[in-house]
Parts: structure tokens; C-alpha cells; sequence
């Protein structure tokens, strides 16, 4: 994925992949800025930064008593075409 930001009247181009992020200031003064907590300076050569693998976290359940209650589904019967019945009254 590649996009444009213009802040501060710089013009910064941002290519993001799986792997890798890369920046590089298009127009104006070198750029302070984060990638994933480290402040780096961007400026008008490429700045090619590895993304972190994301946390891995414990699945969320809901709290005991606070499960949501299971609902029946509704028995569906086969509904008639609405003509179906006017034809039976024509005949």
C-alpha cells in the first residue's frame, strides 16, 4: 500500500508491505516522526524500516454470569409465492 501526507507543508510518501515500511520526504525540511515507538528523521532519501510482528494476545471471553443467554432460532417454514394463491382462486 502506498499514500501521500502532506503535514507542515512537507509532502512525505509512505510504502507500506508485510515486512517493511518505507518513507521518503518528497517536498520541505527533514521530518521527525515514530515508527512503532523509535523517532527516526525522514528526509529525501529512502528510510526502509522493519515492522515488528504484532503482539499475540489471549482470546477475550466474557465474564462468568455475563455470557450472552442463546437465543432459539424460529422453526422456518417454506413460505408460497403470493401468486401461488391467487392462482388457486382462478381456477
Amino acid at each position: 500500500m502506498r499514500f501521500r501526507v502532506v503535514y507542515r507543508g512537507r509532502r512525505l510518501t509512505v510504502t507500506v508491505t508485510h515486512e517493511c515500511a518505507t518513507y521518503r520526504l518528497e517536498d520541505g525540511e527533514p521530518l521527525d516522526i515514530r515508527h512503532h515507538g523509535r523517532q527516526v528523521t525522514v528526509d529525501h532519501q529512502d528510510l526502509v524500516l522493519e515492522i515488528p510482528p504484532a503482539p499475540t494476545v489471549e482470546p477475550v471471553r466474557q465474564p462468568v454470569g455475563c455470557e450472552p443467554r442463546r437465543r432459539s432460532r424460529p422453526a422456518v417454514q417454506p413460505e408460497r409465492h403470493p401468486s401461488a394463491k391467487d392462482s388457486a382462486v382462478l381456477r
